[in-house]
């Protein structure tokens, strides 16, 4: 079906009988399936539909051939969020299962991790599903209040609306908030999408009815906008208050003033200065439940729409404007000066009006008494553009009750004088008295000097926010000068003078581009270093907005130097966005001490910018992207930051030579009493990354960056561990985390040392005896730093990645590409997986998962849920696998039963080349479910393992699996740099790998408690040293030998036994 070529038009003087004529329109079976309602000029439709839906809901059937529907989904998206947010009010509308609706926050946290922005996020697929299923067998109807702007097909949220099918039928507007349009023949297309009908109201030609219904109508959409505010009446919104807030920017616009270059700034407080929106010390509201004025206006601007104030429409028509303020009126009082505000007007012609609380003047000459009348205490607001008068005795000096202070282009009437430091030649007294109640301060491009001064800022001490645009000579380093009077030959003034700016909420910036030559010359040499850093104002406690515009001769901002109470910055490099190639000069930005910063907005060319610290704030998504640098920044830190979810990156390459990332927690977890720590500082790395989410690390698959064989650490938080409970995804039993104490720091560079982490038991699971069994492995085996071999990790690295798991994270399975990019696996040259909770195999060598081509060492330990294969295999083909893989240790596994194992799973499995697997080292303890390590499938020369431990791992059968059918493999297996072999409390072992090995290097072997174990290696032709063997002798008795020939008799080898013999000693004392 067609969009609709021409207007649908109901006559209606109320909003109830347009309710009436749309229900008519809907139940009638001619009309078609989806409707768009515009009301009358844009205003009332959302009233509308609400009325329609109430008396839908009230009434009973229809009467028979109207349509009917059996159900009616009613949602109010007019505050527009995403598609996301439309679906899920449509899921509550149909109260849809709690699982499914707990899939919207696991999408949005999976798109805060991704960087999708809120606007951007789109239905979840699982959801559209089961809407389509609840509504696909039934006749519904569906109000939408669409505040996206555009037509939404509502069939990607799962409502089957087909054009065609009767009783499954859409009412929707894009119309609240005073979306007002005065001509909408052209804009129909626009407005109405692809909807079959389009509605318009009309009211009777009346005009006195005229202006009683645009009254009505406005006080609809202004109790529309008090209810999107979220603030309640209790806490001081009402829809009267909305409606006066409406008038001040009409009455600002008839009075002449180009007030739009100023009203997005200003607007909360040009409604709170002029008193429309009353502060506490003037409201008689004690409720607990009243907000701050400013909160109160903020959230009025955000919810109203005032577009029809700059329409060409409005500017031809000023009887348009002067309708709409006669239906203001017509439901407001506004006559009480107390409650309302008045303008005092001068224009080039001299014409003024009195008692007033804003004065907007323009192009005048302005008098030194020009406000001194009797009526000027009631001025709070004063807006002067363009306008001259002394800057030495200004007129408004009288103002007593002054707020509210715009400067736009003013000047000086003696315009000879060029110090910069002037100050008023008045008296002291009441005659400064218009700077002491001093909320709201704007000097924009008016060189004033003075109101910059410490003189000047110790009388605003209710200064809350300064705008500073334009000016000569000036720039942000200078408050330096005045800020700080921290130092000795300034102590004595310090002290005899109170603190200033206590009061400031908001500063901003705004300086013109100018050369370093201009810039060097308006300092002092000596203030040259000075007037390049940015001014301390750590003593600002309630600071929370600092915007830059420009601020060119900038070149630090060094740490603790912002108010630790920001929480928004903002730094444009040019105060004009048709200036794209001007560059900041700025070359490092600390945010340190700012705890509570979540807002960071760079943008803009920043050719110098190298190092940027975000580090101990509370930012969630660190936006870059508005960042031009060309690959300038090297040196990124995020460290502290436990709220971080993305970092979006500029479009330029972005190359990094240092980058520090900590979103863990190191405070004590009060539970558990179990304190985290890292035994690594950042400053040992170029690349420090340790993170509790894994996900976080998809910020990573966007920039180019140098990351040179990093180490990877996975593991569970100890509290995570330590809390574990028994819900079949956590591990019960106990957990030993202690660390061979032969192994120091030096030579266990990349083992973390950390506290033992005791979960709950629960003798109920499956694997209880498993856990209790390893417990008492760990009393009889050698587990306090008594290994055969003392474990050195080769080489070092400069990039460290540490990855924990959240506790929402528990169920992932595997370790794969989503949580850790393939980019990070495939440089890797350590990997670490230990006390992990989620990880129940490590996903390797497929197509979709990372590969880890260059892992030297890795390390698994205390992982409860890896169950079956450690290392799960690709499904098909050849390959080479682990190359580099030089050191393999596993401790405490309970449930593995493989290391690696790839079978045969039909006609189609995987089989390793023969070039894979070059491990030299080799420890195993406390697994006590593995059966073997690894299949080999192939002969090659010789295999370069050199030591081999395994201790306590009781199912254990072969080391190498062989396959029986393989005769070759069967035979001889040379292992040529084998030295050491540690062996013990291994019942069920029968071979190390097929029926003999030769290994022409051995040099030590220890063995206990392998009574299965009927066969040592053979030392092979070239031997010149007799290996040394450790064992019992009754074990040593009964092993089987080659003979001689075959380099396997017991004269190669020097046996040693224990002291203590196998055999039970009687009982008794030795005493008499």
């Amino acid at each position: 079906m067609p969009p609709a070529k021409e207007w649908t038009t109901i006559i209606a003087d109320s909003i109830d009988e347009a309710a009436g004529r749309v229900i008519e329109l809907l139940e009638d079976t001619s009309k078609e399936n989806v409707m768009y309602f515009h009301g009358w000029s844009g205003l009332g439709a959302s009233a509308v539909l609400r009325a329609v839906a109430k008396r839908l809901t009230m009434r009973p059937s229809p009467s028979p051939g109207r349509r009917r529907w059996e159900k009616m989904i009613h949602v109010d998206c007019s505050v527009w969020q995403s598609k996301r947010a439309l679906q899920k009010a449509i899921a509550q509308e149909l109260q849809l299962p709690r699982s499914l609706m707990a899939l919207f926050d696991q999408h949005d946290e999976e798109d805060d991790f991704s960087g999708v922005d809120q606007g951007m996020r789109g239905v979840v697929p699982l959801v559209t599903q089961a809407i389509l299923s609840d509504l696909v067998n039934h006749t519904f109807l569906v109000i939408f209040h669409n505040g996206s702007g555009s037509y939404i097909d509502l069939q990607e949220c799962g409502v089957p609306v087909i054009t065609g099918l009767l009783n499954r039928t859409v009412l929707w507007t894009s119309r609240s908030r005073f979306r007002i349009d005065v001509d909408i023949e052209e804009d129909r297309y626009k407005l109405a999408g692809l909807s079959d009908a389009a509605i318009y109201a009309y009211p009777t030609a009346d005009e006195d009815s005229d202006v009683n219904l645009l009254g009505m109508l406005l006080h609809q959409e202004a109790e529309e906008v008090a209810r999107y505010t979220g603030v309640p009446q209790s806490a001081g919104m009402s829809t009267e208050l909305v409606k006066k807030c409406i008038m001040y920017p009409l009455m600002l616009r008839q009075q002449h003033v180009d007030y739009t270059q100023h009203w997005d700034t200003h607007a909360a407080n040009y409604w709170v200065c002029s008193g429309i929106i009353q502060t506490s010390d003037t409201t008689s509201s004690t409720s607990c439940h009243s907000s701050s004025p400013w909160e109160i206006a903020q959230a009025l601007y955000n919810n109203l729409i005032l577009e029809f104030l700059t329409m060409d429409d409005y500017s031809s028509s000023p009887a348009f404007a002067e309708t709409i303020q006669r239906a203001l009126r017509l439901l407001s009082d506004f006559v009480d000066k107390s409650s309302f505000f008045f303008f005092w007007t001068c224009d080039a012609i001299g014409n003024n009006k009195v008692d007033t609380t804003t004065a907007c003047c323009r192009q005048k000459s302005l008098e030194a008494k020009m406000f001194q009348h009797p009526s000027a205490s009631w001025l709070r607001v004063i807006h002067l553009f363009e306008c001259t008068f002394s800057f030495a005795s200004p007129p408004f000096l009288s103002c007593s009750s002054l707020r509210f202070l715009l400067l736009d282009h003013c000047k000086d009437q003696n315009s000879s004088r060029t110090d910069s430091t002037l100050t008023m030649t008045t008296d002291t007294g009441d005659t400064r008295a218009c700077f002491r109640k001093l909320w709201v301060l704007d000097l924009s491009f008016t060189d004033w000097y003075w109101l910059l001064s410490v003189e000047a800022l110790d009388l605003m001490v209710e200064l809350r926010e300064l705008n500073v645009k334009g000016i000569k000579h000036w720039s942000i380093s200078h408050l330096l000068h005045r800020l700080d009077d921290d130092d000795a030959s300034n102590s004595t003034r310090s002290s005899s003078r109170k603190p200033w700016l206590l009061s400031l909420v908001k500063l901003q910036v705004t300086t013109e581009p100018i050369t370093e030559d201009q810039h060097q010359s308006q300092v002092w040499k000596e203030d040259r270093v000075a007037a390049t850093l940015f001014p301390n104002l750590s003593s600002c406690k309630i600071v929370k907005t600092i915007i830059l515009d420009g601020c060119f001769e900038l070149k630090r901002i060094d740490p603790h130097v912002l108010p630790p109470s920001l929480e928004s910055f903002s730094f444009s490099s040019s105060s004009n966005d048709n200036d794209v190639h001007v560059s900041a000069k700025i070359e490092s930005i600390s945010f340190r001490g700012c705890t509570q910063l979540k807002s960071v907005f760079l943008r803009g060319l920043f050719e110098r910018l190298k190092q940027l610290d975000v580090s101990e704030t509370c930012i969630k998504t660190l936006d870059l992207r508005a960042m031009r640098g060309n690959g300038s920044l090297k040196e990124l830190f995020l460290l502290g930051c436990k709220e971080l979810r993305a970092i979006l990156w500029p479009k330029q390459d972005v190359s990094l030579e240092v980058l520090h990332i900590d979103t863990s927690s190191t405070e004590l977890d009060h539970a558990t009493g179990i304190e985290e720590s890292s035994p690594f500082s950042p400053v040992e790395f170029k690349w420090y990354i340790k993170v509790r989410d894994r996900r976080l690390l998809r910020s990573l698959n966007d920039i180019k960056y140098s990351l040179d064989s990093p180490c990877i650490e996975i593991s569970s938080p100890p509290g995570s561990v330590a809390t574990a409970t028994a819900d079949g995804s956590e591990l019960g039993g106990t957990i030993n985390k202690s660390r061979p104490t032969a192994i120091s720091r030096a030579d266990q560079h990349w083992l973390m040392t950390t506290k033992s982490r005791r979960p709950a038991a629960d003798n109920k699971k499956l694997y209880a005896d498993v856990y209790s069994m390893i417990q008492h492995m760990q009393l009889q085996a050698t587990m306090n730093g008594n290994w055969i071999w003392p474990y050195k990790q080769e080489g070092n690295t400069s990039h460290y990645i540490s990855l924990q798991d959240d506790k929402k994270m528990q169920t992932k399975p595997l370790l794969s590409p989503p949580s850790l990019p393939g980019s990070i696996c495939r440089r890797a040259l350590g990997l670490h997986v230990h006390d992990s909770l989620s990880v129940a195999s490590i996903t390797s060598h497929s197509n979709e998962a990372p590969e880890w081509n260059n892992l030297e060492w890795c390390r698994v330990e205390r992982c409860p849920n890896i169950e079956g294969v450690v290392f799960t295999p690709p499904s098909t083909g050849n390959r080479v696998i682990f190359w580099y893989l030089k050191t393999f240790w596993a401790t405490q596994l309970a449930r593995a039963r493989h290391i690696w194992d790839w079978g045969t799973r039909g006609q189609l499995h995987f089989e390793p080349l023969e070039d894979s697997f070059n491990l030299q080292v080799l420890h195993l303890d406390c697994c006590p479910r593995l059966i073997y390590v690894l299949p080999l499938n192939y002969n090659r020369p010789s295999y370069v393992l050199e030591t081999l431990e395994i201790v306590c791992c009781g199912d254990l059968k072969d080391v190498f699996r062989v396959d029986d059918n393989n005769q070759e493999l069967l035979k001889t297996i040379e292992f040529s740099e084998l030295k050491r072999i540690h062996l013990h409390e291994l019942p069920s072992l029968q071979r190390i790998c097929g029926h003999r090995i030769v290994a022409p290097k051995l040099e030590k072997i220890k063995i206990r408690g392998c009574w299965s174990l009927t066969r040592l290696p053979a030392v092979g032709l070239d031997s010149t040293c007799k290996p040394k063997v450790d064992c019992e002798k009754e074990w040593w008795d009964g092993l089987q030998w080659d003979g001689l020939e075959n380099r396997h008799h017991p004269s190669l080898y020097v046996p040693t036994h224990s002291r203590y013999y196998k055999k039970k000693l009687p009982r008794g004392s030795m005493l008499r």
